[in-house]
């Protein structure tokens, strides 16, 4: 999970959720028949057959899922860092105002 980027927060949170990748939202680990859809057409083709694979079970579908989700929410973060870009990439999924206030709050975070 680390190297998907799972270490960017703290305790088992990941196994407990099921990440919705339209909206960068986190949702009951139970709701993942909402998602599941999502993972039909990942971006790793590992996630995509372990889906169609009926010896991996429900938990299992979930934990792809979101290794493909955290691996893509990671390569986004490191382009925008990279383009300078990170200020966009937070407005994005929190919202303009929020970012706004982050930076008023937060003396260079977007520098």
């Amino acid at each position: 999970m680390t190297a998907a980027g799972a270490d960017t927060f703290d305790g088992l949170e990941w196994c407990r959720v099921v990440a919705d990748m339209q909206h960068d939202r986190l949702h009951h680990f139970q709701h993942y028949d909402f998602f599941n859809f999502q993972t039909g057409v990942a971006d790793s083709p590992v996630t995509r057959a372990a889906f169609l694979d009926d010896n991996i079970d429900f938990a299992g579908k979930v934990a792809f899922h979101n290794i493909d989700y955290y691996t893509a929410f990671m390569r986004e973060l490191r382009n925008a860092i990279s383009n300078n870009r990170l200020e966009a990439f937070i407005a994005e999924r929190i919202g303009k105002a929020a970012a706004q206030q982050m930076n008023r709050e937060v003396e260079g975070l977007f520098r």
